[in-house]
This record gives C-alpha cells, structure tokens and sequence, in this order.
C-alpha cells in the first residue's frame, strides 16, 4: 500500500502492480487489495475496482470486468463517461463480445479520444485466479498486455495466486516490462505480523465495545499470542475473531480463551494452526455429536462445499430434499459459515482453506467432520438426478414453437417461475458430480432412467438457460463414464452418445429456439436414431418427412457446421489443444471458433483482401496468415490481437512456422520462398529468399527438425530447401531437391510429423507419397473427386486426408495406399483439411462459406467413383403436386410431392438445364438448356414430346404462355422468342438485346412479356401486338431477374448492381428501387406474394407497399410457380410468406435449394436426392 498509493498520481515505468501470494489461501491479498481500494476512494484516486469471485457468478465472469470498470471509470470521470456511453449506444451487443474487444472499445478508445485530459488514478482487480478463465494464458492480463501503452494514465493493481496462467499473462513482453511484482511470502514477517496486529487490536476493540467488557481486556499477551498464531496467514485472525464474536456463545472472553488453550500447545506450522483452528471451532459447536447429526452435519458442510455454484439454504435443501433446514444444522458455524441475511442470497464458507481442511484427511484428523468426496459427489448427482425427474416438455409453458428465446415476453420470469435455482443447478452440474461419484448400481440406474425419460427434455432446459456448449460437455462427460461401447452396451451410453450428435448438429437451432427440438430437429436425424426412437412422442406436432427413403438412417460423419464467414473459407485449422478452430476467408478476416459448441469466439480483421493461410505455431500461442493484401500477419491466438505486419509485395499464397517458432516460411505468387522473423523489429530485413520455382509457389512445409522446407507450386513441380544453406540458392546445387513427377500444378505440400514422409497434391487429383530424404517417389494416388487442394497426415501418420474441388474430402491409408472413404456435405469446393490434435476429427473449408468438423471414424457409405450427383435447380408444379431436380448429369428427375415417389427421370439434354417451367394443367413440362435446345415433355409419361433448336446459345429461360399452346425462351444470343408448344415451330421473335437475356417473365393473362439482359436493360413487350413497349433503363449492372406483379401493373426487376427496381408497366416509368443485400451477389429470381404485399428475393422477403388493384388472383388456385408460399432466410428459416412467421429450420447442408410444394417444402440434399417436408400437421399456434 505504501508503494501502490503514492505512485497512483506518478507515471513511473511501472503501471502494473502485482500482488502474489503462495498458492494456499488465507495471505491477505483481497485484504490488502480493498485496504488499498479504500484508501485510494478516500484520496479519490481509486478508477474503478473488481473483486474476482469463483463463489458468485457475475464475480468469475471474464467478460463483466472490463464492462464494470468502464462504467466506475465513467463515474470517476465524467467526460469518459460521455465516450462509454457512446460506445452502449453504437453497439449495445458489447458486453457479449470478445475481451480484447471489449477493452479496447470501451477503455483504450474513450481515452485515446479524451486526448490526455483523464486524470491519473487506479485500477484495482483483485483475486484474478478465481476469475472463470480457462485459457493457457489469463484472458485479462493477455488483453491488458496488447493495449498497455495506451491505457495511460491508468494503472492497475491486481492480486492472485500464482497460477500458471497468471504467471503466462506476466511474461508478455509488454507486462514485463511495466509491472513491479510483490511476492508476499517475501513480505518480512515483522511488516505481516504489524498489519495482523492492527487488524486485531481494531476487531477486538469493537468486541470490547459491543459486550462492555473491562479495558484490560483483551491482555496484550492474548494479542501477541493471536498474531503468533497466525502466522501471517489472515484468514487464521479473521476466523479466530468471528469464533470470538460469535453470537451463539455470547461470550468472547471464553471464546478467545478456549481458543488460546487449545491451539498453543500444537505445532507451529502456519496451516497447522489454521487446521487446528477450524477444528476447534467444530469442536466447541458439536462437542457431543451423535453418528447420525455427525452424518447431517457432513452432508450439509459437504454439500456447500462441493457445490459448483452456490445456492440459497432455501434452494440448497431443496436439492437435497432435507427435512431439517440448514439454519438449524449450522447455527453454530457462524464463524465459519457466512448465512445470507436476505432469503434469497447464497450460502457459503468463510474461505477457501475451509473447503481444503474439510476435505483433506491428513488435516481435518476428526473423522465425524471429514467429508468423503467420493461419497459427498454421489449424494449431490443422485440429488440433481432426482430433481431433474421435474423436466417436462415445454417446461416455460411458451406453447409458441415457432418462437426464438429474445421474442418470447418475460422469458426471465417464465425460467424463474418453472425453472427454480436448485433445477437450474440440477441441470448444469449432474455430471460433474457424477464424475467424481462412486458409480454404485443405484446412481447408474437413476441415470438411465434420467436418459429414457427427461435428456431430450434437460436439453430444452439448457437451451433455454444458454448451457447449450456446457450440456455437450456434461454428455462427454457422462459417457465417457460408462463402459465402452460393445456387447451389453448400457441404454444410457446408447442415449448419451447419440444425444451428443443431436445437439451439435442442431446447435445453431437450439440456442436460439428450443422447442426447435420438437418441431424441426426430428425431420433431419437419422431414422434409427435412439434419441428419435425413445423421444417419438415428443415429436408428435413436428415437421415430417414425406419420402422416408431420403431420410438417412444413422448420423453422417459430419458432426457440425460452422457458419459466420460472408465468402467462401480458404483455410480451416485446428489449434495445438484442439479446442479452438482458425479460419481464413476471402472476406478478407480470420476468425476462430470453440471446437465443441462451434461458436464464435474472435474476430481478426485486419487484411484488406482474401486471406488464403492461417497456421497456429506449435504451442498455440500465435496464428500466422497470408494475403492477397501482400502482407503477412502475426496475431496473438489468445487475445486476437495483430502482433506485427511484413509486407512482400506480393500475394502470400501459403505460410508456416518453424517448430521452434523462431522464424516463418512464405510460399509468395513471385516465385520465391523467404523466410522471415516476424519478432524483429524490421522483420522485412531479416530474409531469406529461395529461388528456383518457375511459377507462383502455392504451398510450403517444414520438416519437424526444421532442417527441410518443401514448396509445390504452379510450375508442376516441388522443391526441397536446405534451410541453412539456401541464401538465395540457385536450382541445379547440390544442396536442393527438385521432384518431378506431376504433370499438373502442385497445390499442397506437407511432412509427415515424423519428418519421413512428403505428401503432396495436384490439378489433376493425384495425391504423391515421397521419401524427402533421397526424393524417391513412393505411392501415387488417384481422387476422381477433382483437383486436391491441399492434403494433410494425421498426427500418427497412418492417414491422409485430401480435400477435393469436388466437394469431397478423401482419406487413405498411408501404407497400403488404400482408399478408406469420402465424406460428402460440402456444396462448392473444399479448399482445405485437416485433422485434429487428437487424430479423430477432420475441420475443413469450403467456397460455400462454412468450416465442417467431422468424425474421422465415422463409417460413410462410399460414392461409387467418387462422383457425387448435385441438384443444381428446383421446379414445382403450379399446384405444388410435383418438383423436377435438375442434376448435374444433364437429367431432369420428377417427383411426387404428396407421396415422394420418383416418377420418371428425364433423359435428352446434353448440358445442364438451366430453366423449367409446366403448364398450367402439370401435365407437359418445358426445359432449357445449355445445350441451346428446347425440349418439351409428357410430365405423365416422361416422354420427350419436342426438340426444338433455334437458339444459337445457351437457353437461359422458358416459360408456357397461360393457354399453353406458346412457349417463350430467352437465350445468350441475345434474343427472346416464341414457339408453337404443339408443333416445336418457331413463332415470332419477341426482342433483342445487346448483351444475353438471363431471364423473362410473362403477365398473369399472357399478353405481356419482360426480359433482363446483361446489357442493363428490361424490356416489355405485348405478344399479341407483336411490338416492344419499353426498353427500362435504370440498372447500372446486368439485370438477373425480372417478374410481373399479380395485378400484371408492375414490373420488378433484380440486378447485379444490389437494387431492385419497380416499373409501371404502362407508363414504362419508375416507382421504387430497394437496396439489397450485398452479400447476395445475384439476383436470379424474384417471386411477388400472392397478394402483392411482398417480394421473395433470394433470403429475404421485402414489403412492397401495394395493393392489388384487380382481383385477378384466385386464392384457391394459387401458382406456385408464380407465387411461392414459404422462402428460407440465410440463416436457415422457412418463413410463410403469408404471415411472415417461422415454420422450421433447416440444416446448411439443405440450404441451397428450396421450392414451397402443396403440403410444405421440397429441399435438395447433398447427395442428389430430394427431401419433402410436410408441414400440414403442425399446430404452430400463430396469433
């Protein structure tokens, strides 16, 4: 206090005072740290302060301590106070965002803005190790660090045991530097005996006062002897004068006596004294205690300590359905037990030590006080297992499955009125109990029965409590419990198991709308799943799946989906620990991702183009990424914080560390590998360049004894670098390696973790096994699955895994070169894979936005030839009763919507077909394709009734006029044109453009026709008249979609320019343009509501604002083609287009295409067949 004080106005080099202790408790750190926090308030120096509390759970919380002390500073300082407030107002979500964020928004930029005027003053964080952060290095002292030099002129005093994290967070470079450590075991032991005797004389002053005792008392021998007996541990004086004051004996001067003669004769080590104190306090409670209070003492003492989080008497003796209350067990504790004065505050001990005495056998040496853990853990996770027997489903009562959790009214109040604390309790903490129980027959049967009955249930309870991450850790937790999978396998590892698959697959789903559970969830789990089979009539009011045959039988090896990017995904990356994801997008961020939940948990912007790489250095500590922005960037995993920037002036296709982490090695598009030392101060001047490559370098790898740098690049070949001898190296020395043995650009290289092995992949799918010590190839392997784009080993090197532009990711065996299976989900290019640190999980990146964990083990039917049929295109039936896929293989496949049979699969085109399009009676069908033709077909028959060739490009869209006897066609040569649907003869040509026409559109009653081309235009035309009436110009961009309102007076149309535009189709003039969003790059079609109300644009529904001015749209005969009942947001939301409400959600891997059907939804799969959503038995209750 005598340094920390003074210097509060001072800016001396430190900044930073740390106060440590041993790590036993009882030294007086939170001690000193208030004494100081109180001091510094009086001298109105103190900025702010937070006591760190592992007891209380707004006390352990990483992300409220620099929220809180933003608001005190605010408080301290008005003028902050302005800028903290500005920040809630901009961005109210902050409090939920990372902690760095956090820090630098709500501190480093309000004093940066405040430009010197904030007075010097004190930040006080006391007990940081209680603080709930799991990470290698504290979260606080890792932000604090990034930002030090620019939070002057605060300075921070923080206390804590030594932990390794802690320790960690005090050996950042930037902490080193600018904190002044005390060590207070290091403390004389004269400085710790005067501030205990203060402490005493004080306490026992008001002691004298409050009972009127004589002035002699208490002997200054009898404070001598307290202060002797502490031996500097605090929490032994505070505890020996709550024994004194206590109220229950109402005699301190036989309480301080009792405890003199009982103590000073035991050994004179500090915590034996502190033991021995403890015991005499119980002791002198229960001097006569019989076997079965002793039993109701421990389970009492036992459960408060042991208790995750901690709970009312009230809430505690309903847990643990006690008879007698706990007042009346422990009403001799008071100095032991802190009881809350207000009924609903909790109930704990008097310090951490308590807890270590209690427990410890060794210490606590009366058995009728010792609590057994193994013992106490069973008692409390049978409590919480028979508490959780009160799970029901819908347990809020919301009876509103379409709801999200922030739209429902008072959810706070609903949790707390059905949902009680000691139920919350029961439901985020069985398994850790059950963890350290003794697995008697009892508590194994109560957790089968918990699994039969109420798991489905409990997860609709963590759902809704946001303990959706903490619930799979309490299912891996549980299972890993039971015995292994295999004969005789229990029904609740069957259930745990398949529990977990549930709610990581469903984990976007579920944090946002449990009874999503219920409703949307059964649709897309696996038939044989025993969480659908022992759950089936919980799922009674849920969407159901029409053609069975499409619903897979057991989980995939996919076991979830990442989303957050808003382009396609380069890089994915597992860290060193496992638990955390890296990724690298080209929209131009990183971002990382909790492996178990799959959340989000930081975001690192900084690049200003596509990022290809992203590596994580072998201890986790850094992530290293490459750009198309010419840079190289060195981060800070923990905090996420941007650490340096090289620049190379050119683009950085592929980077890796070296073992130690002492240099980087860059794959460049100049040709070159460098290396560089991203630690220095000018990290561009320590180079090495390597030479040799005659086309961009697309992937580099150093061998584990970083004695080898392998590159790959564009130039078909691979070269081994000698890393000490390559100084700008020349091709053709003795020292390099070049190998030659693909034909086609090498994409990816990578060593085995053991150094033996090279592996690399190519254009063409072949993946090549070398020896890197003499460059002999070893095994060539061979993906029709496409181009490879990169390829990596599993950490025992029996694996390889490729990921493929074909979608698929393939896994061999490394020594026989066997082929062991693919894994099928992605719906655009796989750019990279690899496994994780353990071998069992495969992540990986894909163009379509998202990053998949997947089980490397999972059995997976194999795709015959790797080939993988893709539904690129959807069409229904004006009423709904069919849906024709379009597949990649140029077929058209027709099924029945109310059955799911297929009816007939279409065979002819020879390029994909790009549009379809039936009568109005669904009885004959049109399809243009690619390969310029037109062909008309027998819906019933599936016969080909005409060819017609007449484009001389690709046919981009065709539509049936209302009689039926016309079809229109627009095309890339430019034309739109009409033909005789019964003959296939050609009839008159509608319009020209100047660039292709991607779409046309034909009024409700057939007379008007309008087109959009790439030359910015829309053009309407009148059939009848056979004349163009408008060319609408006013797009900046190819025009992609156009459509016709109901009441045909309008026309919309969509372009690549993010507009929408409304036109009057008689006047040819504009009535409105609606900014789209940008994330959605084309617009190729665009359906109005039935009623005019709405716009159905991609993933998105927008209001119009117009009325119908005719009636000339029949409710009861709505054309689905024209007028679509439902639309997915991008998110994953079917929402009715009629009342804008959510039906069900779909999983990413059905997202890509949808089309409404007359009894719900027709969804494309990944592997080419259709999934038929029934959605006419669900009582969604819209009001």
């Amino acid at each position: 206090m005598g340094v920390v004080v003074p210097n509060a106005d001072g800016m001396q080099t430190a900044h930073v005072f740390w106060i440590n202790g041993p790590g036993s408790a009882g030294t007086g750190k939170t001690t000193i740290a208030f004494t100081v926090a109180r001091e510094l308030h009086l001298q109105k120096k103190l900025g702010a302060s937070f006591f760190c509390s592992r007891d209380i759970a707004e006390c352990r919380n990483p992300k409220l301590i620099f929220p809180t002390i933003a608001y005190q500073l605010g408080h301290f300082y008005a003028p902050f106070l302005q800028e903290v407030t500005a920040v809630f107002k901009t961005d109210p979500e902050i409090v939920y965002s990372v902690v760095p964020m956090q820090l630098e928004k709500l501190i480093v930029k309000p004093l940066h803005a405040l430009q010197g005027t904030m007075p010097s003053c004190v930040v006080v964080i006391d007990a940081l190790d209680e603080c709930q952060d799991g990470g290698a290095t504290s979260i606080i002292l890792a932000s604090l660090a990034q930002y030090m030099t620019q939070l002057m002129p605060l300075k921070f005093l923080i206390t804590s045991r030594p932990e390794h994290h802690i320790h960690s967070g005090f050996k950042l470079k930037q902490l080193l530097q600018t904190t002044q450590r005390f060590i207070l075991h290091e403390v004389e032991q004269r400085v710790v005996e005067a501030d205990i005797q203060k402490y005493l004389d004080s306490s026992l002053m008001v002691t004298k006062q409050m009972y009127q005792l004589d002035d002699e008392w208490p002997a200054l021998e009898d404070i001598n002897a307290l202060v002797q007996l502490s031996s500097g541990l605090f929490i032994f004086a505070a505890t020996a004068i709550k024994f004194i004051q206590d109220k229950y004996y109402n005699d301190p001067q036989g309480q301080l006596a009792c405890l003199l003669n009982s103590i000073m004769a035991t050994a004179s080590a500090p915590h034996t004294l502190l033991d021995q104190l403890y015991l005499q306090v119980l002791q002198n409670a229960f001097p006569d205690i019989s076997p079965n209070f002793a039993s109701r003492l421990k389970v009492a003492l036992g459960s408060i300590i042991l208790l995750q989080s901690p709970l009312s008497p009230l809430d505690l003796e309903q847990l643990l359905a006690l008879t007698v209350p706990l007042h009346v067990t422990l009403r001799h504790l008071h100095s032991v037990v802190i009881f809350p004065t207000i009924q609903r505050d909790v109930i704990r001990i008097i310090h951490p030590s308590f807890h270590d005495f209690l427990i410890d056998p060794a210490r606590c040496v009366n058995f009728k006080f010792l609590v057994n853990l193994e013992m106490q853990h069973s008692l409390l996770a049978q409590a919480c297992l028979d508490a959780l027997k009160m799970l029901k489903k819908d347990i809020c009562e919301i009876k509103q499955p379409w709801i999200v959790h922030n739209d429902v009214e008072n959810l706070p109040a609903l949790v707390q009125q059905h949902i009680p604390s000691f139920l919350q309790y029961a439901s985020r903490h069985w398994a850790v109990h059950l963890s350290h129980s003794l697995l008697s027959n009892g508590l194994l049967h109560s957790l089968e029965e918990f699994c039969t009955h109420h798991l489905l249930h409990w997860v609709e309870v963590c759902c809704i409590l946001g303990e959706l991450r903490g619930a799979l850790l309490a299912l891996q937790t549980a299972f890993s419990l039971l015995p292994p999978i295999g004969n005789g396998i229990s029904t609740s590892s069957v259930l745990l198991l398949d529990c977990q698959r549930f709610v990581s697959g469903f984990f976007p789903m579920l944090k946002i709308a449990s009874s999503q559970i219920y409703v949307s969830a059964p649709a897309f789990t696996p038939s044989d799943a025993p969480i659908l089979q022992t759950y089936h009539k919980d799922f009674e009011n849920s969407v159901q799946v029409v053609n069975h045959n499409a619903t897979i039988q057991h989980w995939q090896a996919c076991l979830q989906t990442i989303e957050g990017h808003t382009s396609g995904v380069l890089s994915a990356v597992f860290s060193p620990s496992g638990d955390c994801i890296a990724s690298a997008s080209k929209d131009n961020t990183v971002q990382l991702w909790d492996t178990i939940s799959g959340t989000h948990q930081k975001h690192l912007q900084g690049h200003s183009n596509s990022v290809n790489c992203v590596v994580f250095s072998y201890d986790g500590a850094y992530l290293l990424t490459g750009s198309n922005d010419q840079t190289i960037k060195l981060w800070d995993a923990h905090t996420g914080g941007l650490l340096q920037t090289v620049h190379t002036k050119c683009f950085v296709t592929s980077v890796a560390f070296s073992p130690k982490g002492d240099y980087v090695v860059a794959g460049l598009s100049d040709y070159t590998v460098r290396i560089y030392k991203p630690w220095e101060k000018r990290p561009y001047a320590h180079e090495k360049n390597y030479i040799g490559h005659k086309d961009g370098v697309t992937s580099v790898s150093i061998s584990p004894d970083a004695s080898t740098i392998a590159s790959g690049s564009f130039d078909n070949s691979i070269w081994l670098w000698d890393v000490a001898n390559g100084w700008y190296s020349k091709a053709g020395q003795n020292n390099n390696r070049q190998l030659k043995s693909h034909t086609t650009p090498v994409y990816s290289v990578v060593f085995s973790s053991d150094g033996v092995y090279l592996a690399s992949g190519d254009h063409k799918g072949s993946l090549h096994l070398w020896d890197p010590k003499n460059g002999s190839l070893l095994k060539k392997l061979k993906t029709s699955s496409g181009p490879i784009a990169t390829v990596a080993f599993s950490p025992d090197n029996a694996y390889i895994v490729a990921a493929c532009y074909g979608r698929a990711i393939q896994i061999w065996d490394k020594d026989s070169g066997t082929h062991l299976k693919t894994l099928i989900g992605h719906s655009e290019e796989v750019k990279s894979a690899a496994f994780s640190p353990n071998g069992t999980h495969i992540v990986t990146a894909s163009a379509d936005h998202t990053i998949k964990v997947w089980d490397a083990f999972t059995h997976v039917q194999n795709i015959e030839n790797g080939l993988i049929q893709t539904i690129y295109a959807l069409f229904v039936s004006p009423n709904g009763a069919y849906v024709v896929s379009a597949l990649s293989d140029d077929t058209l496949k027709i099924w029945n919507t109310l059955t799911g049979a297929l009816l007939s699969t279409l065979k002819g085109h020879l390029g994909s077909v790009n549009s379809i399009h039936f009568s109005l009676s669904g009885n004959q069908l049109v399809s243009g394709s690619a390969d310029k033709s037109i062909r008309l077909w027998d819906t019933v028959t599936g016969q080909c009734l005409h060819v017609i060739n007449g484009h001389f490009g690709s046919v981009q869209s065709v539509k049936y006029l209302v009689n039926g006897s016309q079809v229109v066609s627009a095309s890339s040569d430019k034309t739109v044109q009409i033909w005789n649907a019964i003959t296939g003869q050609h009839s008159q040509t509608i319009t020209r453009h100047l660039d292709i026409v991607y779409d046309l559109d034909c009024s409700v009653d057939g007379n008007l026709i309008a087109s959009a081309s790439g030359d910015t235009n829309v053009h309407v035309g009148n059939i009848p008249n056979k004349i163009k009436m408008h060319t609408l110009n006013g797009h900046s961009k190819a025009v992609c979609a156009v459509t016709f309102s109901p009441d045909s007076s309008i026309v919309v149309s969509g372009s690549l320019d993010q507009t929408i535009q409304l036109w009057d189709v008689i006047s040819g003039g504009k009535l409105h343009v609606l900014d789209v969003n940008s994330n959605q790059s084309m617009w190729n079609e665009i359906f109005f509501s039935s009623d005019q109300k709405y716009l159905v644009i991609g993933l998105s529904c927008l209001q119009t604002g117009l009325e119908l001015i005719s009636s000339s749209v029949s409710s009861s005969a709505i054309d689905l083609q024209r007028f679509p009942s439902y639309y997915m947001t991008k998110e994953g939301w079917i929402i009715s287009v009629a009342n804008q409400c959510r039906i069900c959600w779909v999983p990413q891997a059905y997202r890509q295409l949808m089309v409404p059907t007359a009894i719900g939804v027709a969804l494309a799969t990944p592997v080419g067949t259709l999934k038929i959503l029934d959605f006419t038995k669900l009582k969604l209750n819209h009001e």
